[in-house]
């Protein structure tokens, strides 16, 4: 049975792949990236019945579509196995019989390199250069047309395939597994509406959580996707044998009527990938993400599907039928020309970044601050809080003020980083107005890179901005991409240009975008400032930005900043061309992105520094940066193929805290200096054995104590749950289980433990001195903490997820736990963030 099955499904390969990738994304419980599609049909709850019902069209659609490739292949594999007098003429088992027409295999490239060459005399070259791509296919097809037409003048008579032995279960599979595969396909369906409104629904009945202004709708749906998974194999097969039962019937002959219809729906299916490829955000708004995912992806294998169907009545090429293949490979050929045309450099510029659309907006790397000179920028800012001493527990010092100092870092995880981000900016907002003051640079990672630019440019209205972001039209117009338009730019060279409003200059571009500048430019139509240059002028509550990114060659951590990162954590200038992640000594160093590429300048948007944190793949691609290297004439010039691939930085470290650990200690030597001046001129610390060797200054003397608070926005769930004491582990698992402590290393505990051991900030030699009681009262009203951390509770809850689209329930989810994270005491636990917003309120 398990062998009859094996053949089944191997027979219908295309459809069965397409279906599983549907499949996966909206049912595999994988907490993550696979909330992302039951997210965005939760998001069906605000946008009314139109959605549901453009995706319940897809789905029908593209299960009669899947249903036809089905009994095209079934037809074929009766007449391999099943004899029937329909066949009499043909002699049984030597199917197929047809010559092959070779004008088939040299049409599509001949055609695809002729209006190569035709843009080659027209304005828009750049959008279709002849290049490695068309080199891939035009070599590839001529080679296999080449070499068969050569085997056939040399090798005599054409060999007619094997003959086949009859099995009559087999083709009976094939035609049954063909018919059930479009009904599953219908039945994953509903299911994915029952899993991605079944936890609304039981939280809102047990929990009393909240789902949306009409929950009629939530129960709908989920009444509709149970009703599609019990009614659709019945329904299936009584349409197929009211309606069906003679339509295309494998025991029958290839009709002409039949042969027609696969015309007319491959044209269909291709004149709609067409479409999502020529105009990817509007046909993408229009499908949403759960339509566009399906029709792009079973839309593909229906076309592939039907491209294969059309060639399997002629015998294989000589080259194939010489290797013992009984069909063409057309999978595997497809899959090596996108292979050879990429790994020989793909198309120029194809993820190459946005340039700014303002002329001067390349940052300077001299232009940017050091961090010492950030730390006394901001020691001048008088707007920030300052809080006495003698009104803390600790009254020793009346006359000490402490003025806290907070390091911001936003962990990734997609738009739900972003929007946790930008609510714990609000929160600090309203805790009194210098509490945003406090913070002096904040580093974020993805998500969390996103909800600090937003927090940064827009302040009080980022939430509004970070809502319109999270709508799905970005994650649509990026699947789009993935799937069908940077895949044809791959794989043919040919990259169609979109049209979008510039809101940094008014004018309308018309440019090559791949998926990263859709989701770029979307983002620029609904946050305008996004679209200006990146600039190293630090304003706004976020302070001083540090959004990490990840290369792929090197596993370097690339820092895009605004501050000139000390060089002993950074390479900031490499002494040599090209990418350099280690120091003389062999450590491991991260890179200064705007200090490394000092010969290539980059003219960033913010838009699209931010995304450069968050291009995980597949979803985004690798953003590509030039760097100077040496070319064949030893000569220094930018080259792309030779600089940074910029992907997540939650690659090389998802916590931000990384980067925050690294810039610490240069921090913390400039407050160690300033503390110990404020101490000496109150005259109450004579000699500390950690003396800094400058000198203090007058001015500085006069100012308060300052007390470093490291914030951390961890926007996955906490944990309150103590953990068993480990256990021993067998001798011969040791080396296998051991594996894990690496990962712990680099993890947020880890960062945090080496932030709490090194915090000290005052000189050390006496005791009760000024320094001391301010650090006290601050640790005392933080629970004794200096991280301090806002994650959501671990409590029965609906699960944001990561990615760039985020309903409004979970919005609401993240809202109600954000609330929690600032309040000062919740059922008598105190919240460390509800300390840190009192104690810099009060």
């Amino acid at each position: 049975m398990a062998r009859r099955s094996w053949q089944a499904l191997f027979i219908h390969r295309i459809s069965l792949l397409a279906i599983l990738l549907i499949a996966a994304l909206a049912l595999l419980p994988i907490a993550g990236v696979n909330d992302q599609m039951p997210d965005t049909q939760r998001a069906w709850i605000e946008a009314g019945p139109g959605p549901f019902l453009i995706t319940t069209s897809v789905v029908l659609v593209v299960a009669f579509g899947l249903f036809f490739v089905g009994r095209r292949r079934s037809q074929l594999i009766w007449r391999l196995f099943h004899t029937h007098e329909d066949w009499l003429q043909v002699k049984f088992g030597r199917i197929p019989g047809k010559r092959p027409y070779y004008w088939l295999w040299l049409a599509p490239p001949v055609l695809l390199a002729t209006g190569s060459v035709v843009m080659l005399h027209t304005p828009w070259d750049i959008y279709w250069p002849f290049g490695a791509p068309l080199i891939a296919i035009l070599s590839i097809s001529f080679v296999v047309v080449g070499v068969s037409l050569c085997l056939e003048k040399l090798g005599g008579n054409d060999p007619m395939p094997k003959r086949e032995k009859p099995d009559y279960l087999r083709a009976w599979d094939s035609w049954r597994c063909g018919d059930v595969l479009s009904m599953v396909f219908v039945a994953i369906a509903g299911m994915s509406l029952v899993r991605s409104f079944t936890a609304p629904l039981v939280l809102a009945w047990s929990q009393g959580q909240y789902i949306a202004d009409e929950t009629a709708a939530a129960w709908l749906f989920f009444v509709l996707g149970v009703l599609t998974v019990v009614l659709a194999f019945p329904a299936g097969a009584l349409v197929n044998h009211l309606a069906l039962g003679k339509f295309m019937d494998p025991r029958t002959a290839v009709s002409v009527e039949v042969v027609s219809g696969s015309v007319v729906l491959f044209a269909f299916f291709a004149t709609m990938l067409t479409v999502f490829v020529v105009i990817p955000v509007e046909a993408s708004g229009v499908a949403g993400v759960p339509g566009t995912a399906t029709l792009l992806a079973c839309g593909s294998a229906v076309v592939i599907g039907l491209l294969v169907v059309s060639l399997q009545d002629q015998r294989p090429l000589r080259i194939f039928a010489s290797m013992g293949l009984t069909a063409n490979p057309i999978l595997t050929l497809i899959a090596v020309t996108l292979l050879a045309g990429t790994s020989l450099g793909g198309t120029q510029g194809l993820h190459s970044l946005r340039p700014s659309a303002v002329a001067a907006g390349s940052v300077s790397h001299s232009v940017r601050p050091t961090v010492e000179a950030h730390f006394e920028k901001w020691l001048k800012n008088e707007a920030a809080c300052t809080v006495d001493v003698g009104g803390t527990e600790n009254s020793s010092h009346p006359d000490v003020r402490v003025r806290p100092m907070i390091l911001v870092a936003a962990e990734g995880g997609g738009i739900r980083a972003a929007s946790w981000t930008v609510r714990a900016f609000e929160k600090l907002a309203v805790a009194d107005k210098c509490a945003k003051e406090s913070v002096i640079l904040s580093s974020g990672v993805s998500g969390g890179s996103l909800g600090l630019t937003l927090s940064r440019l827009y302040d009080g209205e980022a939430m509004d901005k970070m809502k319109e972001l999270a709508k799905p039209g970005p994650l649509g117009a990026a699947v789009t991409g993935a799937i069908v338009g940077d895949t044809v730019a791959a794989g043919t060279g040919l990259k169609v240009p979109t049209r979008f409003n510039d809101p940094a200059t008014g004018a309308e571009l018309l440019a090559w975008n791949d998926r990263a500048g859709l989701v770029e430019s979307l983002w620029e139509q609904s946050a305008g400032k996004l679209a200006s240059p990146f600039d190293a002028n630090v304003t706004g509550p976020t302070g001083a930005l540090l959004l990490n990114s990840t290369d792929t060659g090197t596993g370097c951590r690339v820092v895009i900043s605004q501050l000139r990162l000390p060089s002993g954590i950074v390479n900031a200038g490499p002494a040599e061309p090209g990418i350099h992640c280690t120091t003389p000594q062999g450590f491991p160093t991260s890179v200064d992105l705007l200090g490394s590429n000092t010969k290539c300048p980059l003219s960033l948007r913010w838009s699209t520094a931010t995304l450069l944190s968050g291009r995980f793949p597949i979803i985004s691609p690798a953003g590509r940066i030039p760097v100077a290297a040496t070319n064949s004439k030893g000569e220094l010039e930018c080259q792309v193929e030779s600089g940074f691939q910029l992907i997540d930085g939650g690659y090389s470290e998802g916590s931000a805290l990384g980067t925050i650990t690294d810039v610490w200690p240069n921090l913390q030597a400039k407050v160690l200096q300033h503390n110990y001046c404020v101490v000496q001129a109150s005259g109450k610390n004579a000699a500390p054995t950690n003396r800094p060797d400058e000198a203090c200054d007058a001015a500085v003397a006069t100012k308060d104590i300052v007390v470093p608070v490291f914030l951390f926005l961890q926007n996955s769930p906490g944990s309150d749950i103590v953990p068993r004491a480990p256990q021993a582990t067998a001798e011969l698992l040791v080396p296998i289980v051991g594996l894990h402590a690496k990962n712990l290393q680099v993890g947020s505990a880890a960062w945090i433990q080496r932030l709490e051991s090194d915090s000290n900030v005052c000189p050390a030699g006496t005791t009760g001195d000024p320094c001391v009681a301010a650090v006290d009262s601050v640790r005392t009203a933080l629970g004794g903490r200096s991280v301090v951390v806002v994650a959501p509770n671990s409590v029965p809850a609906l699960a944001a997820p990561l990615g760039w689209s985020l309903s409004e329930i979970s919005q609401q989810q993240l809202g109600g736990a954000m609330d929690v994270e600032a309040d000062s005491k919740v059922k008598g636990n105190r919240q460390p963030f509800g300390d840190l917003l009192a104690y810099l309120g009060g």
